[in-house]
């Protein structure tokens, strides 16, 4: 009996340290894998480092390369030039619609209400088909 009990520990124990062994070896192939990603991704993050060095040094060669007067404070009393002015009121002008009036002519008391039905009028709907777009509530003012 105490030769079975023998036995039977040492199949334990011998069982035990192949599935010790076993997971060890897991483990170990599993940290390779992760040292080979590690290596990977480092390499991968200085080549991302060394392409944003050398875009951003061609930025600077190029700024570098820009014109620059002797005299930077003649920049700021520079005038637009007048056909530059017409142009962009030209491109302006058709934008416009209203003026804002002034702080002071605006009654106080008066404040739009966040929730009221909005309407927005249908363009070229003429055949009755569609209705307007109304959004927020349906107060019926």
């Amino acid at each position: 009996m105490l030769r079975n009990a023998k036995l039977e520990s040492d199949r334990m124990v011998n069982e035990a340290t192949l599935d010790t062994k076993k997971a060890i070896d897991a483990v170990k192939d599993e940290l390779k894998r992760e040292q080979k990603n590690l290596a990977y991704l480092q390499k991968q993050v200085s080549g991302f480092k060394k392409n944003l060095f050398d875009v951003y040094k061609s930025h600077l060669e190029m700024i570098s390369s820009l014109p620059q007067s002797d005299d930077d404070d003649d920049f700021c009393e520079i005038e637009e030039p007048e056909e530059i002015k017409e142009e962009t009121a030209e491109i302006k002008a058709p934008y416009v619609t209203a003026s804002i009036p002034a702080a002071s002519e605006q009654p106080a008391e008066e404040k739009p209400d966040p929730f009221r039905t909005q309407s927005i009028p249908i363009i070229g709907g003429s055949d009755g088909k569609y209705s307007e777009l109304q959004f927020g509530q349906q107060n019926n003012k």
